[in-house]
């Protein structure tokens, strides 16, 4: 039985051997159809006796000369390579050597294989809107030296700032209060503290570092105590006073908590006065100069360095 198989094999190879491509064309050629033919490794029952080529405006033209039929034609329209030609041309050879007689249709379109092309990712930009809006705030609390004239006061401040981390613009607000000081007065003493709030723009400069840097301005106002001290007819009062102020303030972050550093001055229009009633008076200092260290806590995310390219 084996014999027999390897002999149908046999005759069919040299069958399909024995099956002649000519032709003038250049593209492809009728040996690279061959060769193509060949691959599909194809044996069928031998209807094609020979293959000529011919070039067409769209294409390539085949005549088949079949053996104990008429000869067939096939058109096959181009727009590939020649090597996708020659194969087309060899998959319309075999489905004409294994169809029944006029099953194989007339006319084949190649169509060419569309071009790959590289895709590379291209990071969407971030509209200005969205960047400037991005938050970062922080929340501080800060132990102060506090100076007027020349009395010294300790002193404590909290604040909170919040603002864009991208333009670096934004607000701040604090609640301060100072220890009582003393101004001499006839003899004995005027003691006064002021205790207040504050509010106002504030705006981080843009460091290539990890250091944050803060311009801040304020309006404040507060409540003043002032106090007689072994004076004839000596009493407390309570006044309310306005004032502005600037300072800076430097913040070395660590993930979420931060060391800050405050330089402020703040000062106070309005002249606040005690006096007696043998018309001795004292001044209350209409200016103050602090000095604060403390920890900040919150989210700097404009310190990121990716932030900052």
């Amino acid at each position: 039985m084996a014999t027999v198989g390897l002999s149908i094999w046999i005759m069919a190879a040299a069958l399909f051997g024995q099956v002649e491509v000519r032709g003038d064309t250049s593209c492809p050629t009728p040996a690279a159809v061959k060769d193509a033919w060949r691959d599909l490794r194809v044996a069928g029952p031998g209807r094609i006796q020979s293959v000529e080529l011919a070039s067409t405006s769209g294409g390539v033209r085949l005549r088949l000369v079949m053996r104990d039929e008429e000869p067939a034609t096939r058109e096959i329209l181009a727009q590939g390579s020649c090597d996708d030609l020659a194969r087309a041309i060899a998959v319309v050879l075999a489905s004409a050597e294994e169809a029944p007689e006029g099953a194989a249709p007339d006319r084949v379109e190649l169509h060419a294989k569309p071009p790959v092309s590289r895709v590379r990712e291209v990071p969407v930009p971030t509209s200005p809107a969205r960047r400037g809006a991005e938050v970062v705030y922080d929340v501080s609390a800060a132990f102060v030296a506090d100076w007027a004239s020349t009395t010294f006061s300790p002193a404590g401040e909290l604040a909170a700032r919040v603002g864009s981390a991208r333009l670096g613009v934004g607000g701040r607000a604090s609640v301060f209060g100072a220890a009582v000081r003393s101004e001499a007065l006839a003899g004995g003493a005027l003691t006064w503290a002021r205790i207040g709030a504050s509010l106002g723009p504030s705006y981080r400069v843009p460091l290539r570092s990890i250091v944050a840097l803060d311009v801040n301005a304020e309006v404040a106002l507060a409540a003043l105590q002032l106090e007689g001290h072994d004076l004839v007819n000596a009493r407390r009062v309570t006044a309310f006073d306005a004032g502005l102020g600037a300072g800076l303030r430097v913040a070395i972050p660590w993930r979420m908590i931060a060391a800050v550093v405050e330089l402020s001055v703040r000062g106070w229009p309005t002249s606040q006065l005690g006096a007696t009633g043998t018309g001795a008076t004292a001044q209350v200092p209409s200016i103050e100069a602090h000095l604060g260290v403390g920890l900040a806590f919150g989210r700097f995310a404009q310190l990121d360095r990716k932030d900052r390219r």
